[in-house]
C-alpha cells in the first residue's frame, strides 16, 4: 500500500491540491443527506441511464474479486495498483476521488467487493456526462481478466427527465 493510502486509512489528514477551478459539489461529503431522499444510480461503466428530475444522483463503480476463493487481499492489491486519475461530472472533477471508496465486503456470491460511491444533489433536466479516468501501475487480475496500462477513460451519459421514472437502481 502506498504512503498516501496508508495515511488516509490510518486517519491522518492529508493536504492536497486540486486542478479544477470549480470542483463538483456534493452534500458536503459525497453522501445523500439521509436515507429518505430518492437516489438513482449512474456509472461510467455500462449503458446510458435515465434519472427522474428531483432525484439525487448516485455515482458508483466497483471492483469484484472473482478468484476462487475470493480474498480481501485481492481488493487491497487492486487499490494499490490502481491510479484513480479523475472522475468528472459534466467535465467538472470530483475533488479527492480516492476518498470515496467504501469498506470492502463479501457480496451475496461470496466475492470480496469494493465500491466507489459519490452522491450529488439533483441536477437540471437534460443530458449529462460522467467519465472515469484510471491507469494501472502494474497488471491486476480480477479472476476473470487481467487489466494493465492506461490511462483509460470510461464514460457514459445520463439524462434527467421530468415526470419519468429512471432506469438506474435506487438506493439500496
Amino acid at each position: 500500500m502506498d504512503r498516501r493510502r496508508f495515511l488516509k486509512r490510518s486517519g491522518v489528514a492529508l493536504a492536497s491540491t486540486t486542478l479544477a477551478a470549480t470542483p463538483v459539489a456534493a452534500a458536503g461529503d459525497g453522501d445523500a443527506p439521509n436515507d429518505q431522499v430518492e437516489t438513482t444510480l449512474v456509472s461510467p461503466v455500462g449503458d446510458d441511464f435515465t434519472v427522474p428530475a428531483g432525484s439525487w444522483v448516485d455515482h458508483r463503480l466497483g471492483w469484484v474479486d472473482r478468484h476462487e476463493p475470493s480474498k480481501r487481499a485481492y481488493i487491497e492489491e487492486y487499490l494499490e495498483k490502481l491510479n484513480f486519475i479523475s472522475y468528472t461530472i459534466d467535465g467538472e472533477p470530483v475533488e479527492n476521488p480516492d476518498d470515496y471508496w467504501n469498506e470492502p465486503y463479501v457480496n451475496e456470491n461470496d466475492y470480496w467487493t469494493i465500491y466507489w460511491e459519490y452522491t450529488t444533489p439533483p441536477v437540471d433536466p437534460g443530458v449529462h456526462e460522467v467519465a472515469w479516468t484510471i491507469e494501472y501501475e502494474e497488471p491486476i487480475d480480477d479472476g476473470d481478466r487481467v487489466f494493465s496500462g492506461g490511462p483509460y477513460t470510461l464514460s457514459s451519459e445520463f439524462e434527467v427527465v421530468p415526470g419519468k421514472k429512471g432506469n438506474g437502481k435506487g438506493k439500496n
